[in-house]
């Protein structure tokens, strides 16, 4: 009985959000039959006047607003009209997560000394606030890029400045409205712009081990040339040097629910069990490129402990495209099995072909690897749309991708792509049931000059794709206790970790409602890889019926 009134509740909270969505007139799909193949659609703001000609005859060099995280700020898309510029919002999270806003102000003259404060935050959540910066992609601007704010800022003639609030809570945080107020005021002391906002937190808390797959790699050679640090050298003074980067970068990932590939210390080196036992760490990379007798050593202090294990995996290929790629897959394999019996192989990969008279590249993931990782667009090809999840219904586990493409209709992570569509992606990967997700690099600067005046990363692939590779800046600036900063989140990060939670909330609410009453729910937002809304509402309306329901079913 108790089953069949969670299950009601779940299908009347639908139709009352659902409802809700449709009313509003903007939530619409995108679709192959529908939408041309294009790049990625432009931003704009409903309603938007040009940029020099905010409509506000009381306050006419000045036009303040507030908008979602997940709605990126593009300077050139102009000012929304007064009836649009809401300066109060509210957003909604549980304990033990993290969730953003988006505050904006457009000043026709120069202002300098400009400072922003937060005034009444609850001492039960943390609040953090951040500069957002305009990466220029092609003839447009979108902010992603963020510093933090801990002195006077500049707000410049006829231009858009952009914030954004972090609020953070904890497992101890009091469910409830968390209200407060961020105050822009002049160098006098004048306030410019006053926002309200109010953090709505669930009695829902998220577990301290995090229980998503991710995996990302750091690129070590790149945080040396950066940051001066001499990388692999022999001296005890350079190695420690290194490690105080690398380090920072490792624990900025964490912060945002991502797992670089590789540990900040050998896994032999006593320092690396501390990380091995982090709650927050999903996996970590053995390195397979070792003799046997270390490749050994590393399995066995591993296998000591069985929780890291569980996190331990070999990356040892990336994407087989032919049989002799395959053939070195196996005997590569074959290796680490052999040494390594327990430990799991993952090969990225995204081209189905027959292998021989029996088996295809599928069939050989499947025999040799534990994990099958395939690029996300390959769930909409109908080969391995049945066929993956025939293995994993077998017991290997799936994890989802993106590099450089699929481009649009398919989600990825591109700065000049909508903020909506960085989070939908980790719904997109609830409906295939994915375990976890690979990104194949969060610092790729090694073909641009700086990650702050250009994104594109991959030129040579594709000189329009803009931020492939790379979720993180290098520091600038200082930090909330005066230190030079090493490392910086993007946008595009804050939205991933905002996709990985909600990923964790899904799979909370499918043991307390069952998988497919939480499909059904996430409908609205994703049909599959390609038939997704476009609307922020909309996917924030299903959040919040899936965490009603859950806390219903639950009491």
């Amino acid at each position: 009985m108790k089953r069949f009134f969670s299950i009601l509740l779940v299908i009347m909270m639908l139709s009352v959000f659902s409802g809700c969505s449709n009313k509003n007139g903007n939530d619409t799909i995108a679709s192959e039959e529908t939408t041309p193949e294009a790049t990625t659609p432009e931003i704009t703001t409903p309603g938007a006047t040009t940029p020099n000609q905010p409509d506000d005859p009381d306050n006419s060099d000045l036009a303040a607003w507030m908008t979602h995280s997940m709605e990126k700020l593009t300077p050139t898309s102009g000012i929304p009209s007064k009836a649009k510029r809401d300066t109060k919002l509210t957003i909604y999270m549980g304990k033990g997560e993290s969730e953003s806003a988006s505050l904006a102000i457009y000043s026709a003259i120069r202002r300098g000394g400009c400072s922003i404060k937060v005034i009444g935050a609850p001492d039960d959540i943390e609040v953090t606030v951040y500069k957002q910066h305009f990466q220029v992609c092609g003839k447009k601007e979108y902010a992603d890029g963020l510093s933090y704010v801990t002195d006077t800022m500049l707000l410049k003639k006829d231009s858009i400045s952009g914030f954004f609030i972090t609020v953070t809570t904890t497992k101890d945080t009091a469910p409830g409205d968390k209200k407060m107020i961020i105050e822009l005021s002049d160098n006098e002391g004048k306030t410019l712009a006053t926002y309200e906002l109010t953090a709505h937190v669930w009695n829902i808390t998220y577990d301290d081990k995090h229980t998503y797959d991710t995996a990302t790699d750091l690129e070590e050679d790149i945080i040396s040339k950066y940051h001066n640090a001499k990388w692999n050298s022999t001296d005890p003074e350079e190695i420690a040097k290194f490690e105080e980067f690398y380090v920072a970068y490792y624990e900025m990932l964490l912060d945002y629910r991502m797992c670089a590939y590789n540990l900040p210390y050998d896994i032999l080196d006593e320092r690396a069990d501390k990380y091995m036992s982090d709650p927050r760490v999903t996996t970590f990379q053995i390195p397979t490129n070792v003799d046997d007798d270390t490749l050994v050593a590393y399995y066995n202090k591993v296998k000591s402990n069985p929780d890291w294990l569980e996190k331990a995996y070999a990356y040892p290929k990336d994407e087989p495209t032919d049989k002799e790629m395959y053939d070195d897959v196996i005997s590569v394999a074959t290796r680490i099995k052999k040494l390594c019996p327990e430990l799991k192989i993952v090969v990225p990969f995204f081209k189905n072909f027959p292998y021989d008279s029996n088996r295809d590249a599928i069939d050989i993931q499947s025999e040799y690897l534990d994990i099958l990782c395939v690029k996300s667009k390959c769930f909409h090809e109908r080969e391995f749309a049945l066929k993956v999840p025939e293995k994993q219904a077998q017991g290997d586990l799936v994890w989802a991708y993106v590099c450089w493409e699929p481009g649009y209709p398919y989600t990825n992570l591109y700065v000049n792509e909508k903020g909506l569509n960085h989070r939908i992606q980790f719904w997109q990967q609830y409906n295939i049931n994915a375990d976890g997700f690979l990104y194949w690099s969060s610092n790729y600067w090694g073909g641009i000059s700086n990650p702050w005046t250009t994104m594109a990363t991959v030129p040579n692939l594709d000189p329009n794709v803009y931020g492939d590779g790379s979720l993180l800046y290098s520091g600038i600036g200082k930090d909330e206790n005066g230190e030079a900063v090493i490392v910086l989140p993007s946008v595009r990060l804050d939205i991933v970790r905002d996709g990985i939670e909600d990923a964790e909330l899904l799979k909370m609410a499918e043991k307390v409602l069952g998988r497919e009453a939480v499909l059904e729910l996430v409908k609205p937002v994703a049909k599959d890889m390609v038939n997704y809304t476009s609307s922020v509402s909309t996917l924030q309306n299903q959040r919040i019926a899936i965490a009603e329901a859950l806390m219903a079913a639950s009491k």
